[in-house]
């Protein structure tokens, strides 16, 4: 049994995580005030909250009195739109807050962190130098790149999740697969681009057996490291679509165009190697059922 502490346990792929680990851990959930409560019913029973009110010593306090084995950093804002309201949010989540977490880590002994990203974040555009999409693939790398200061000086050590499109039941993000969803479930129609870029989508279920299994990799000597988790069964979004409607038998009124963002993933890449000892289980067609019937 461990003392795992987790930063995100109200965001869809925290409050599953919460529930598998309460299994056999110790956990604790580190969140802000007011609760978000979107996903609540996804926990188990009693889970105990810290609470973050922005600063250093809240964060400091909880992981000198916890104690925790390991870290899951899963908090994070994200915001398409390079807005004057959105960039305080962006910056105090996904690089103050890290930062002040990271520093904690340090400064209370605790040294086992496991962190995720987006593989579309992780990836070098056109096969050059990274170029963001947005302001938030730009601080999701800054913290990358402070991540790495503190592995490099040997206080802490990480490991990095690139995860690929999550999917599953009780989501609430815009995903695209829930804007198909909700499409059929209105009878409206939905507009997509060309739909010939790979969609690599991996069910909730798969995803959270990956950051379980994630935690015997520092059993290894490298104090950062980063790997990838992919379902393995990668479709373009047409046929993805095309297949949700077919193992539901139900009908989309879709407009597939001829055009797609220039920065747009077209094929899926695997810059990492998949989690050690790590494969899916949910194949396309059940995780499909199971979203759209759960």
């Amino acid at each position: 049994m461990k003392r795992i502490l987790i930063t995100g346990v109200t965001g869809y792929i925290g409050s599953f995580l919460v529930k598998e680990l309460q299994k056999n851990n110790t956990i604790l959930g580190l969140a802000r005030t007011p609760l978000n409560k979107t996903y609540l019913d996804n926990w188990g029973d009693g889970l105990e909250l810290a609470y973050y009110d922005g600063t250093y010593e809240s964060v400091l306090e909880t992981l000198q009195t916890f104690k925790p084995d390991i870290i899951y950093h899963l908090a994070g804002y994200y915001t398409g739109k390079n807005e004057k309201p959105s960039l305080s949010a962006l910056y105090q989540s996904n690089i103050v807050f890290g930062g002040q977490l990271l520093e904690a880590m340090a400064q209370s002994g605790c040294t086992h962190l496991i962190y995720t990203s987006s593989i579309s974040i992780m990836r070098h555009f056109n096969g050059v130098n990274y170029v963001p999409v947005n302001l938030y693939g730009a601080t999701k790398l800054a913290f990358s790149d402070i991540i790495r200061y503190y592995t490099e000086t040997n206080q802490i050590r990480s490991v990095t999740l690139a995860i690929s499109n999550t999917y599953g039941p009780k989501d609430q993000h815009g995903t695209i697969l829930n804007v198909v969803k909700k499409a059929v479930l209105e009878n409206k129609t939905v507009s997509f681009s060309d739909g010939l870029q790979d969609f690599d989508a991996i069910f909730i279920d798969d995803v959270v057996q990956g950051l379980i299994k994630s935690m015997d990799l520092f059993d290894n000597t490298e104090t950062n490291q980063t790997y990838q988790i992919s379902s393995g069964d990668i479709r373009s979004l047409r046929e993805t679509v095309e297949l949700f409607l077919k193992v539901n038998e139900i009908n989309l009124k879709a407009e597939w165009g001829q055009s797609h963002p220039n920065q747009e993933i077209q094929k899926a890449i695997r810059l990492f190697p998949i989690v050690p000892g790590w494969s899916p289980k949910v194949s396309l067609e059940e995780g499909l059922k199971r979203f759209w019937t759960m």
